[in-house]
C-alpha cells in the first residue's frame, strides 16, 4: 500500500480529484438549468397569470383611506406577480428595464407610468391624492386588459 503522504505529492491523485470535482459541478450545474427550463416549460402558454387580487387589495386599502400603502403595496404585488422572486439585489426600475420576463413594450410602458407614482409616494413620501390613486388605478386596469389580449398569456377575472 502506498504511504498516505507521499499520495498527496502525487500528480495523478490530484488529477484524479479534479476531474471528479468537475464532473460533480457540472452535474450540478446540469441539474438547475434542467430544473429552470422545466418550471419555465410548466408556466409557459397556459399559465394563468391574476391581477384580479392585486386589484382587489388596490381598492381596498384605497377605500380604507391607506392610499400611500394602496399603491405601494399593490406595485410590489404586481411586481412579484409578473417578474417573479429572486430579484432582491435589483430595484423596480431596473428589473423594468432589464425584462426578465420578457414583457412586451406596453405592459412595461403602463408598469413604468405606475412606477413613477410609486416613486413619488414610496421614496419622495408624497400623500398620493386622488389624481394619482386614479391614475395608477387606471393603470392597473389597463394593464390586466392589455395582458389579456397577448397570445399565450391569460388573466383570469
Amino acid at each position: 500500500m502506498a504511504d498516505p503522504i507521499a499520495l498527496i505529492y502525487d500528480t495523478t491523485f490530484w488529477l484524479i480529484i479534479n476531474i471528479i470535482l468537475i464532473a460533480a459541478i457540472l452535474g450540478l450545474a446540469y441539474k438547475q438549468y434542467y430544473a429552470a427550463n422545466r418550471r419555465r416549460e410548466e408556466r409557459g402558454e397556459d399559465e394563468v397569470v391574476s391581477l384580479q387580487s392585486e386589484i382587489d387589495l388596490f381598492r381596498r386599502l384605497a377605500e380604507s383611506g391607506e392610499r400611500d400603502k394602496a399603491i405601494i403595496t399593490t406595485f410590489g404585488a404586481v411586481m412579484s406577480r409578473l417578474m417573479g422572486g429572486g430579484y432582491r439585489s435589483k430595484t423596480y426600475l431596473e428589473l423594468l428595464d432589464e425584462n426578465p420576463a420578457r414583457l412586451d413594450k406596453e405592459s412595461i410602458a403602463s408598469l413604468k407610468r405606475m412606477y413613477g407614482i410609486y416613486e413619488m409616494v414610496r421614496f419622495g413620501e408624497v400623500q398620493p391624492d386622488e389624481g394619482m390613486l386614479n391614475f395608477f388605478g387606471d393603470e392597473l386596469l389597463k394593464l390586466k386588459a392589455h395582458l389579456t389580449t397577448l397570445k399565450g398569456v391569460k388573466i383570469s377575472a
